[in-house]
């Protein structure tokens, strides 16, 4: 069975973006109920905040544009497994690369150059569907 599919790269990414807003809404948000603007401000300010904050933004404007274009690719029946694989691996390395401490200044490239490489992967593949 090859689970490298289009379709199970989609679900993947799409697993991942829910999975950083949850982390964003209970991880962080919720921390700040009931705190003082003051506090607020304070907390937002943290580099854990920042950095988490960047990076579920950055998935935000990723994962839909992955989803939807692998969504695209399986009811087309293509399965590109260098372009699934860096899509799904890109997505979910770059997002928790953070949680690795030295080693994130490593994995958070990788996990944006797997991403490009499979944005270039979809473009050539969704382009070879329209012909």
């Amino acid at each position: 069975m090859d689970y490298l599919t289009s379709g199970n790269a989609a679900l993947l990414v799409l697993v991942n973006t829910v999975a950083a807003k949850c982390y964003m809404s209970f991880g962080f948000r919720a921390k700040m109920l009931g705190k003082s603007e003051k506090a607020k401000i304070a907390f937002k300010e943290s580099d854990d905040f920042k950095t988490a904050h960047s990076k579920q933004l950055n998935d935000a404007e990723y994962g839909p544009l992955f989803v939807a274009t692998l969504l695209y690719l399986h009811t087309q029946g293509i399965n590109n497994k260098l372009v699934s694989g860096a899509a799904a691996f890109g997505s979910v390395c770059y997002m928790w690369s953070h949680f690795f401490g030295k080693l994130s200044k490593v994995l958070g490239p990788v996990g944006a150059t797997s991403r490009f490489i499979a944005l270039f992967g979809v473009i050539y593949e969704v382009h070879k569907s329209l012909k």
